[in-house]
């Protein structure tokens, strides 16, 4: 708890407690409202962003900016913490470890100064944060599905039997090789014959005349 405290400074705890947690660990954050109200949103979440990239190896919880009651609805701070818990959940929808719970902006939430949250809004708070974690400790990791290529199911099998697998030459395999390749060359000399024959047709086998003026073809 570090009230008055922006991201920066909640975010920035020893490296050794967070060297011990693992993935049946959660992390909770909370916070925002001063890098909002002091317009460094950008600046937060940036650190936001580098908190959950350390915290691969464990898990996080983090919570949405409280919507401002103290101030007028149309405020520029209320629409900076729209923005905020927008992009909030933009930035770290790539990490699968991280969580984004949103808190409720109802006003019978809060407190009669409209800044904090009441009894009431806490405790539906933690019992969100609850659920959320519950949820996480329980969630099932996907597992890559492998695929395997066409022979390797009956070379397994035989692998498990005791076979050997070798590769034995086949004479009539190499007879039909050798067979395709000669086809092939004579099909290539073939092809190359009639393109030459074809060319020499094209061209010209008498002279052209050259041609005429009009003068010496027509009477005037």
């Amino acid at each position: 708890m570090k009230p008055g405290a922006n991201l920066k400074t909640i975010v920035k705890l020893p490296t050794e407690s967070f060297g011990k947690l693992t993935k049946k660990d959660v992390v909770v954050v909370w916070g925002g409202t001063c890098d909002v109200g002091k317009d460094e949103s950008e600046k937060g979440l940036h650190q936001i962003g580098n908190f959950a990239e350390s915290m691969k190896h464990s898990n996080v919880i983090v919570m949405t900016v409280p919507y401002r009651h103290d101030l007028e609805r149309n405020s520029c701070v209320n629409h900076d913490v729209k923005v905020f818990n927008r992009k909030l959940k933009k930035h770290l929808k790539v990490h699968y470890n991280t969580c984004v719970l949103k808190v409720d902006k109802e006003r019978k939430l809060f407190t009669r100064h409209s800044l904090h949250m009441n009894l009431k809004s806490k405790e539906h708070v933690a019992y969100k944060i609850t659920r959320g974690i519950k949820a996480i400790l329980k969630r099932e990791k996907s597992v890559p599905i492998t695929l395997k290529y066409k022979g390797d199911s009956e070379r397994d099998n035989k692998e498990m039997e005791g076979e050997t697998i070798a590769k034995e030459p086949n004479p009539d395999q190499d007879n039909t090789k050798k067979d395709r390749q000669h086809k092939d060359e004579t099909d290539t000399n073939t092809r190359g014959t009639l393109s030459t024959d074809i060319t020499v047709n094209r061209l010209p086998s008498r002279q052209r005349k050259a041609p005429k003026l009009l003068s010496k073809d027509f009477l005037w």
